[in-house]
């Protein structure tokens, strides 16, 4: 029930926001089952801990249902306010994948998706701060591997890996269940890890993954900023 503003003053704060009910279960269902497809077809990218793990770049023309996705996404006022509450009006999207793993996927280190050296915290003038929103497309368990997150780290210019060992909060909560179509939206400086999948006879753990960085401030007539 935020507004976009507290939307952002509490994405500012501590680099990691929920959101609840991003997609509807039969979008959830139609987007995991192309995933599982494409992880048998599609050209893999490189992820931590690779083995157990795949993930590849989407094309939004691949299938009707990707743009579905962006409509369900866009449609839902209180992410749509908060995101440009957080990042500027009409958001650009640079990344836009899928990371399944399977059972024996080991864990993660925690870590960043932007170097220290390209922190838009240290140099802000430099760089364009970026947010990467990860949605389960199946309730996810800890067994499962759900991702884990380490509020505040966004403000540690050079990480906070000797505290996030200890401190990340597993999204699947108290309840032992990240929900399908629940995304959380973390600055891409904030640690954050994929946990091993343990559960043997489990689903395979399917998250699809959008990143937002601020338009191009065009009006200014030069943008000297350039992404992480």
């Amino acid at each position: 029930d935020y507004t976009g503003h507290e939307c952002a003053t509490h994405q500012m704060i501590h680099g990691a926001s929920v959101y609840g009910d991003l997609l509807t279960p039969e979008t959830s269902q139609q987007l995991r089952d192309l995933i599982l497809e494409g992880n048998m077809k599609q050209k893999m990218l490189p992820v931590l801990e690779n083995e157990f793990r795949y993930s590849w770049a989407i094309d939004v023309n691949m299938h009707p249902a990707f743009k579905t996705f962006w409509k369900e996404l866009a449609s839902h006022p209180n992410f749509a306010d908060g995101l440009q509450a957080i990042i500027g009006p009409d958001p650009a999207v640079i990344e836009f994948t899928a990371i399944t793993a399977v059972y024996g996927a080991k864990a993660q280190v925690d870590h960043p998706d932007v170097l220290s050296e390209a922190s838009a915290t240290k140099f802000p003038n430099t760089y364009m701060p970026s947010y990467s929103l990860f949605i389960p497309l199946q309730d996810t368990s800890k067994e499962m591997g759900a991702t884990h997150v380490c509020p505040g780290s966004h403000l540690c210019g050079d990480g906070a890996h000797d505290v996030c060992f200890t401190h990340s909060l597993s999204m699947a909560g108290d309840d032992d269940n990240w929900r399908t179509g629940w995304g959380i939206l973390i600055n891409q400086q904030t640690l954050h890890k994929g946990m091993s999948h343990t559960k043997k006879d489990g689903l395979e753990r399917v998250v699809i993954i959008v990143t937002f960085a601020p338009r191009p401030q065009t009006f200014r007539k030069l943008e000297t900023r350039t992404i992480s």
